[in-house]
């Protein structure tokens, strides 16, 4: 019988408290990975699995398929990152080879374990990273501190605990919780070799109270202090202050179990014996949720190590069992499921759950075709927000990012109409990932229709990514102020109105379709080809590319020109024989995003990355453009990177560029070619066999690129009746 059990990766494993209580929670542990030996050790000991060894070295195409991810990862500082760029950011951080995992496998869920102090780490920016990082990758994130007193043990320890879904915020509120918290008293090993302290040795206070967090400071060690400037009756501050020197009650919980403290200097107070003793390493691993029967480490200051680096166990079971509940249990099954009865040798269809609700994409799809069947003038909306409708599909070219996060917000109302969309972030009192419905669903399925569409997500742009609802007081630059005025409206009135979201959403498409066709225009073709050469074909380039548009998308026209050209270079030049042209993607979308090198890539037939070409129209080739560069050397590993620009290598860092390129070629092997487009333009022109050829390419790609506008392509019919007239 085929195990239905979901599966999960180890990651960080440690010495397994996240095997333990995922594998008690009936899931399978498919791979794991520790870089520390002695956690090596105890893991093997008690999974009998030698872990992998460093996540940095992990073939990701050789790792199974999971689905969970845990890690209790390092809170390592990201030092170099930048501020809300995501994936991105992780680069040089252990934190971003998870990301590549996650990127690779994309399991359904993500958990990730790490102190309460990354929250404020490096001023938020850590946090903020891992956020944006997840978002990225297509998850909605959503993280709780937790703290080990509430699910059944005696111990405050509380820690941040992220959890990233696909489809649906995880919700902390429903894990199951002990009320009261226990004590450590019900814990404790009743027998064993205790190591107490002489009476002498230590200070007990008058009338100890327990602590809201379950505490109950009873006494201090007498060690050495500070005496110096020390006010009267304060001597036993200095003493407290190290959580060695502390003694606490049996009757309330336990401080945190630390890494940091080797010794096991954890002391507490049994008041019917009236001692004090250390708890027992047994009682270490027993207030974390370890079994007896757990194989520690053969070196005390190691399992004190361990121990303190450990998960809870109880509080990781219990997140266990909600996932599997909230996530896989009450997942959308979306088709029939035939089974095949291995005994009578039948097919028996079993119908499993209806769906409750479509996705988002499919909703999307549904209010498409349904617009086919209808005109606009039936669609009934008040006049005011028709014209607000009017306003954002006329700049559906221009502003692509206020369509595309308004189509997400509606979607999102129409699936959900108790959801305040208004409220469009997960740290949002209520709030739900705009963000991430729109990179999963929304603008992959606008693009699938052939409509105008971000290359990534609207929530990146400036405008919208700020962390304000969008109510009608909303501060964000969208530009210009009128179409600011129709988005914040139209929220704001189907928040009000959310039985009227459908009808904004139907003619919204319905005006944005009729936007795109408006946008078809046809190339004329070349009458007197033999008449044109390399320098009318260059001319007429150099002003296609720099003509004053006063709107977006001019940029990719270079970039569609070298395209065209490759398009024949690796037909003509023997050097590029087998290779193949990867299709022409966004122009508008980062390398992150776009999982690319430069915006045009050049595959052998082994799949390996020939070349790769970057080109900056309106730019000079600076430093800092060359190290990004390196970094996707370093990614992906050209054969050679080109980088075509419109003005010259910026002459005050021409010698450090120089020193880079030769870096570059020494460490890496890959050759840096820097030039200007015209020139380089020039130059590709005389190697290909019929300039005719690239003419016709070029045009054709003009003509079917949904991102270039009508003013381009107008502007390209303008040169090329020129260009067949006079000459």
């Amino acid at each position: 019988m085929e195990d239905k059990r979901l599966k999960f990766a180890d990651l960080f494993a440690g010495i397994g408290g996240f095997r333990l209580a995922f594998e008690k929670a009936d899931y399978d542990c498919v791979f794991s990975c520790e870089i520390n030996e002695a956690c090596q050790k105890v893991y093997y000991n008690n999974f009998a699995e030698t872990t992998a060894n460093d996540i940095r070295k992990i073939n990701v195409q050789s790792l199974p398929y999971f689905d969970v991810l845990t890690a209790g990862f390092p809170c390592q500082p990201f030092s170099i990152c930048g501020r809300r760029k995501g994936f991105q950011d992780t680069r040089g951080t252990l934190f971003f080879h998870i990301c590549e995992i996650i990127e690779y496998i994309h399991p359904p869920v993500v958990v990730l374990e790490n102190v309460k102090h990354l929250l404020h780490h490096d001023k938020g920016r850590t946090l903020e990273v891992i956020l944006y990082s997840l978002e990225d990758l297509g998850y909605i994130v959503n993280y709780e501190l937790l703290n080990s007193k509430d699910f059944g043990l005696p111990q405050n320890r509380e820690r941040v605990v992220f959890v990233a879904t696909k489809d649906q915020k995880f919700d902390f509120t429903l894990l199951k919780k002990t009320d009261p918290f226990p004590n450590l008293r019900t814990f404790l090993c009743t027998s064993g070799k205790f190591e107490y302290l002489n009476p002498q040795e230590y200070t007990l206070i008058d009338n100890p109270k327990q602590q809201s967090s379950g505490l109950i400071f009873v006494g201090y060690r007498n060690k050495n202090i500070w005496k110096t400037g020390i006010r009267p009756n304060t001597e036993h501050l200095s003493r407290v202050h190290h959580q060695p020197n502390r003694i606490y009650s049996i009757d309330g919980v336990h401080p945190t179990i630390p890494s940091q403290e080797t010794s096991g200097r954890f002391f507490i107070y049994i008041p019917e014996e009236n001692k004090v003793r250390k708890l027992t390493l047994r009682e270490c691993y027993r207030i974390m949720g370890f079994p007896d029967s757990f194989k520690t480490h053969s070196n005390l200051a190691e399992c004190y190590k361990q121990i303190g680096n450990s998960v809870a166990i109880p509080v990781m079971y219990e997140l266990a069992n909600q996932i599997k509940e909230q996530v896989f249990l009450h997942k959308n099954i979306e088709t029939e499921i035939i089974k095949f009865n291995k005994t009578s040798g039948l097919e028996q269809p079993i119908q499993l759950e209806i769906p409750l609700s479509m996705n988002h994409r499919e909703k999307l799809l549904q209010i498409y075709q349904a617009t086919s069947d209808i005109e606009i003038n039936q669609i009934q909306l008040p006049e005011e927000y028709q014209n607000y409708v009017a306003e954002i599909a006329q700049k559906c070219f221009a502003r692509k990012a206020v369509h595309t996060v308004l189509i997400t917000l509606l979607v999102h109302k129409i699936l959900n109409p108790s959801q305040d969309i208004r409220y469009h972030q997960t740290d949002m009192p209520g709030g739900f990932s705009g963000r991430s419905i729109d990179t999963k669903y929304i603008t992959p399925t606008l693009t699938e229709l052939g409509l105008p569409a971000m290359a990534e997500s609207g929530w990146l742009t400036r405008s919208f990514e700020q962390p304000y609802p969008y109510t009608l007081n909303y501060n964000g630059n969208i530009t210009p102020k009128s179409l600011k005025t129709a988005f914040l409206n139209i929220v704001d009135f189907v928040q009000t109105h959310p039985e009227k979201c459908e009808d904004v959403l139907k003619l919204l498409i319905k005006l944005i379709t009729s936007a795109k066709n408006d946008n078809l225009v046809e190339i004329v073709k070349l009458t007197n080809p033999e008449k044109v050469d390399i320098r009318n074909v260059v001319n007429a380039l150099d002003e296609h590319f720099n003509y004053n548009y006063k709107t977006d998308g001019g940029s990719k026209l270079p970039v569609i020109a070298f395209y065209a050209i490759y398009q024949i270079l690796v037909r003509e030049i023997s050097r590029y024989n087998s290779c193949t042209l990867k299709t022409l993607g966004s122009h508008t979308a980062s390398d992150r995003t776009s999982k690319t090198a430069g915006d045009i890539e050049i595959f052998d037939k082994n799949s390996h990355l020939v070349e790769a070409i970057e080109v900056k129209h309106g730019q000079e080739i600076t430093l800092q453009m060359v190290y990004r560069a390196k970094g996707k050397i370093i990614k992906h590993n050209p054969g050679r990177y080109y980088i075509f620009a419109s003005k010259d290598i910026k002459q005050s860092e021409a010698d450090k560029i120089d020193d880079l390129v030769k870096e570059i070629a020494t460490e890496h092997g890959c050759q840096v070619i820097l030039n200007g487009i015209i020139p380089t333009i020039k130059y590709y022109l005389r190697l290909i066999m019929s300039i005719t050829d690239f003419i016709d390419g070029y045009s054709k790609l003009i003509e079917s690129d949904n991102e270039i506008q009508k003013v381009h392509k107008e502007k390209w019919n303008e040169i090329l009746s020129r260009l067949i007239i006079d000459k």
